[in-house]
């Protein structure tokens, strides 16, 4: 077998050979077919190629590994082909960050990314990710670097470290700006993907016509056709027959999806000539950058998502992503991998919190009283709501255990995520406290995502300086938020994922002088199955991490 890298994204075989990848290079996946009465579900494999043509398969250039250790499982000889010198940067300059003595550990994580190249880093919130990813940049400061991130707190957060460290202008591609003449930028992955993405569908819609009055009369017919529907099965509506239970409401759910894709066409179409510029824009700029370091990567989890769409088309040589939590799921593993290589090293919680670096969780478990509401509820989203969103007694319990934390000089910050559960835990609290607004505002803050980026720096650093006590804050608070004085973060939010909850922990392990542990409240919902089970997921992955 003949592996030819083509580019630092990809590398491709002969289609003969390819055929032999396709079970290395695929992954269970399923999809689910509305059928009269219910949804059913549809296994397949999906292949992670990223293009097939007449005479080759082409796959991403960090899968590269597993092909190899495929290849030799098999007993299929194989050899690489190509140029991958040309590519090489100059060799890297001494690890120099001003103001910074790094430790040995993250020494050793430098060392190990700069020698591979590209691949990911697995180190826990708050042993210092950003200072790692200075180290590496300080090493190539001649070489144009793209920084990737996908909030707008990581990115503001990311440019006021650089320019602090390294006394320079930072390129900033995000919220209408397009710097893109700096050696380092920082971008959210919103600004370089979605115009490609956008590109992607014009091209798709073009392909089948670039005339609006061909989609304003296709669209027409397909209404037309679904009125008739309609008037045959004597619905008021074709809101009520695509919701009905009926045969004729899984024609109905087909005319309206062709629906939307002509209302897509003819929203896009006008505007070409804009979408073509915008991605050339980002095209020519990702092409330019020679590092390409991505912030919590694990947000790299589709194989034609805007990560996919933005790192297909940057051909930088080092590709690395730094992530406190490692995907599960098959495709966000193939996804990873591909656009940027496998793991180069990991410092796991307990490792971090052996040396002294982090606190250490001290896990403490809150039991709300039965809720009868929820008994035979079997719907998630309906028993979420009514046993966790808006649970008044679950909503008192917190915001009580909150302000016992707060009698004893500590301060908090608790995740929820529904902005309606933040706002009734807020409420809640401003009823239990019985102060002035202004009073109430020293003690509690809400932060989601339409609050201002104006706003939430002014209440994070309240927070940090302890002129707020506690904050109540939706997921967008689960990443990239750097507040070292946390005592305590409480997960009013439950669910089963152990990335989200291994973030939830995160936000308050950065050590201080005055701070060796960090409580984690958690909270036993017994009323439903979904809780129930929910709950057990969590207090698995404590158990697993000896933190109870």
């Amino acid at each position: 077998m003949q592996i030819e890298i083509v580019s630092p994204v990809e590398c491709r075989v002969l289609r003969k050979d390819g055929e032999k990848l396709r079970s290395c290079l695929s992954f269970s996946a399923y999809y689910y077919v509305q059928k009269q009465y219910k949804k059913e579900c549809k296994d397949y494999q999906k292949y992670v190629f990223s293009q097939i043509t007449d005479t080759h398969y082409y796959f991403w250039f960090g899968l590269l590994t597993r092909v190899k250790r495929f290849c030799k499982s098999k007993g299929i000889k194989y050899e690489i082909n190509g140029n991958i010198r040309s590519w090489e940067l100059s060799p890297p300059q001494k690890l120099h960050v001003p103001g910074i003595e790094f430790r040995k550990e993250q020494v050793n994580l430098i060392q190990s990314a700069i020698l591979k190249r590209r691949g990911v880093i697995k180190a826990p919130t708050g042993s210092g990710k950003t200072i790692l990813q200075l180290g590496i940049i300080s090493c190539w400061r001649e070489h144009k670097c793209l920084l990737l991130a996908h909030t707008l707190d990581i990115i503001s957060q990311t440019v006021r470290e650089i320019e602090e460290k390294f006394n320079c202008e930072v390129g900033v591609f995000a919220e209408g700006k397009k710097q893109t003449d700096k050696l380092i930028t920082v971008a959210t992955i919103q600004s370089v993907g979605n115009p490609i993405m956008l590109y992607k569908e014009l091209i798709n819609v073009m392909g089948k016509s670039s005339d609006i009055n061909w989609w304003k009369q296709k669209e027409e017919i397909q209404k037309g056709n679904l009125n008739l529907l309609v008037e045959h099965t004597n619905f008021k509506s074709s809101t009520q027959l695509i919701k009905s239970k009926t045969p004729e409401a899984v024609t109905a759910r087909k005319i309206a999806k062709e629906i939307k894709k002509c209302e897509h066409a003819i929203n896009i179409l006008p505007n070409c000539k804009k979408i073509e510029e915008g991605a050339k824009v980002v095209l020519d700029f990702l092409a330019e950058n020679e590092i390409v370091i991505v912030d919590e990567a694990h947000h790299i989890s589709k194989i034609d998502g805007a990560y996919a769409h933005a790192l297909s088309h940057c051909f930088a040589p080092v590709r690395l992503g730094f992530t406190a939590t490692l995907p599960t799921e098959e495709e966000a593993k193939f996804s990873l991998e591909g656009l940027l290589g496998p793991l180069i090293q990991e410092l796991t919680i307990n490792e971090a919190g052996d040396l002294g670096i982090l606190a250490k969780p001290k896990i403490k478990i809150i039991r709300t009283p039965y809720n009868h509401e929820i008994d035979h509820e079997y719907n998630y989203a309906k028993a979420y709501d009514i046993g966790i969103v808006s649970c008044r007694k679950r909503n008192e319990l917190i915001i009580n255990t909150a302000i016992d934390y707060i009698n004893e000089g500590k301060n908090l910050l608790i995740i929820v995520s529904k902005i309606a559960h933040g706002e009734n835990l807020i409420s809640c609290a401003y009823d239990i406290c019985n102060i002035s607004k202004r009073e109430f505002n020293s003690y509690f803050r809400f932060i989601q995502g339409k609050t201002t980026s104006d706003e939430r720096n002014l209440v994070k650093e309240a927070l940090k300086s302890k002129k707020t006590s506690c904050v109540i804050a939706t997921t967008i608070w689960c990443e990239g938020i750097d507040i070292p004085s946390l005592d305590c973060v409480i997960n009013a939010a439950g669910g089963k994922s152990e990335i989200r909850t291994l973030q939830v922990i995160g936000r308050g392990l950065r050590k201080t002088d005055t701070k060796d542990t960090v409580i984690i409240v958690d909270i036993f919902d017994p009323h439903s199955h979904h809780l129930i089970r929910h709950f057990g997921e969590r207090l698995d992955l404590y158990f697993k991490n000896n933190w109870i």
